[in-house]
């Protein structure tokens, strides 16, 4: 799946488009090494994939499987940070997201994300992808906070079935500060498909299409 999202983000400029590509939370759990979602074929695929480069598993990697059974080792060779997967991640992905009028994100933003500085949420965005980025590439610590339950990867609160006030407030208070008037989210699997809350200013796309959360692909 991420080689043809990236396979149309590098073909998107030629037909006067762009692609963008969210980091998500199971994005981040394999770069953790946490697999408790990947099925056999995201193993064996992996495995099908470095066998092809002809090289061997190198001592970082070696590291990394140093407590996984041997059918994990090439899919954590290529997720764990620094691995081949992880640096494309970092050159092609993002946390966070603005385009026109919409802020994209996997889980959502709130007012919180951004604390009480001088920094506008721009900066505060930016910084998060360049520390991710970072993370991935090997050459930083995982940004804090992405791991909470309450972060921008998992975060839920305008994704639920019921979306209250509160949580509404929170979502309108964040558009304002990016001047935006929507945000699109997915994490939360919607069995209605897509849909809005919060009167249309927010879209949840979480659609759970993969089968290592109870889809069908």
């Amino acid at each position: 799946a991420l080689d043809l999202l990236f396979k149309l983000q590098d073909q998107a400029p030629a037909a006067g488009g762009r692609v963008h590509v969210l980091f998500g939370n199971h994005e981040m759990m394999n770069v953790d090494l946490d697999f408790r979602y990947v099925t056999s074929g995201g193993f064996s695929e992996f495995t099908r994939a470095f066998s092809s480069r002809n090289t061997s598993f190198t001592d970082a990697d070696s590291k990394a499987n140093a407590s996984l059974p041997s059918f994990m080792h090439s899919r954590a060779a290529m997720m764990r940070p620094g691995g081949s997967v992880a640096k494309s991640l970092a050159e092609r992905s993002q946390v966070a997201v603005r385009v026109g009028d919409a802020v994209f994100v996997h889980g959502g933003l709130a007012p919180a994300h951004f604390g009480k500085g001088e920094r506008g949420p721009g900066e505060v965005v930016a910084e998060l992808n360049a520390r991710c980025a970072a993370w991935l590439m090997g050459k930083g610590e995982r940004p804090e906070g992405l791991a909470r339950a309450t972060g921008p990867l998992w975060m839920r609160d305008y994704s639920n079935a019921r979306v209250g006030r509160e949580a509404c407030s929170a979502l309108g208070d964040t558009l304002d500060l990016f001047g935006a008037k929507m945000m699109v989210v997915g994490h939360t699997p919607q069995g209605m498909g897509i849909n809005s809350a919060c009167g249309g200013r927010v879209w949840r796309a979480g659609t759970g299409v993969s089968a290592g959360v109870g889809g069908e692909a």
